[in-house]
């Protein structure tokens, strides 16, 4: 697949999938037929970073700009990589003259021009690799030439960059693993967490359910100690305090007690008077009755 030169051609998938695996980047068949947008934007990334670690970094003036313009720009920060992104990668494909790629390719990339894409750039990474071999051969044919240290220092400062950028990807991505094992515990213990806040919801739901009975019990029974209450001072305003009015009231009601009783014994004697009489008159009517018949 290395190229005597520099060309955009297509290559077929599995092509792809061998030759940038082999040059390690970490890529799978299935993710080249339905790409998403973080698989290409991380890639492209890593790819072009491999051209040149330090033309990929973030412009400054760019960054400061989008933070002008942006109220939080702590929340756009996958936009704002996207969008340096597609200004980077344009410029590349404008460099080796192949047309250029809008927003949308990152944001919602299609298989036909991704898989066009990772051809052209697995060439270029190709091509350039080759020209690196070529002017190593070149500088090893000529190695006490002042030219040939400063080609090989440089070549050797490319590689080191290179390496040191390949490491830091897979520590990224050794830390990426962990960090979502971490998320998927957190959201797994946000889940155990809801649970539990239903169960204490339905819990202190039913508490005031119960405490409502319960205030309307209190309620009520405040209510009737007030009418309680209230007939209790009724009763207490009927007592008489006065030690010499209750005595009167005694004497008053004796006094009564006695008439009562007094009129109670002359009734009787009455009765008793007007029975005896009746008696004798009962008697002597019999005895009448007996002498004349």
């Amino acid at each position: 697949m290395t190229p005597s030169k520099f060309s955009a051609v297509v290559f077929p998938r599995k092509e792809i999938v061998q030759t940038l695996n082999e040059l390690g980047f970490s890529i799978n068949i299935s993710e080249l037929d339905k790409p998403s947008s973080d698989f290409v934007c991380k890639l492209y990334s890593d790819i072009l970073s491999s051209f040149d670690p330090q033309w990929f970094e973030m412009d400054e003036n760019m960054t400061f700009g989008l933070m002008e313009i942006v109220d939080n720009p702590d929340h756009h920060t996958t936009a704002i990589f996207k969008l340096h992104l597609l200004r980077k990668m344009n410029q590349f494909l404008e460099s080796i003259e192949f047309p250029q790629i809008g927003l949308r390719d990152l944001l919602r990339p299609e298989a036909i021009l991704t898989i066009e894409l990772f051809s052209v750039l697995t060439n270029y990474k190709l091509y350039m690799d080759m020209k690196v071999n070529q002017a190593a051969h070149i500088v090893n044919l000529y190695p006490n030439t002042e030219v040939s240290k400063a080609v090989t220092e440089r070549i050797q400062a490319a590689c080191t960059a290179i390496s040191e950028h390949m490491t830091a990807c897979e520590n990224e991505q050794t830390s990426v693993k962990v960090l979502e094992n971490d998320i998927k515990k957190l959201k797994l213990n946000i889940n155990n967490y809801n649970k539990d806040l239903n169960i204490l919801k339905s819990k202190i739901q039913q508490l005031q359910d119960e405490k409502k009975t319960v205030d309307d019990k209190v309620s009520q029974a405040n209510y009737e100690l007030l009418k309680k209450s209230q007939e209790n001072s009724k009763f207490l305003s009927m007592i008489v305090q006065s030690p010499d009015k209750v005595q009167r009231t005694l004497e008053e009601k004796k006094a009564s007690r006695d008439e009562a009783l007094s009129a109670e014994k002359s009734s009787m004697f009455a009765v008793k008077e007007k029975t005896l009489k009746l008696e004798l008159f009962s008697k002597a009517s019999f005895l009448v009755h007996a002498v004349f018949l």
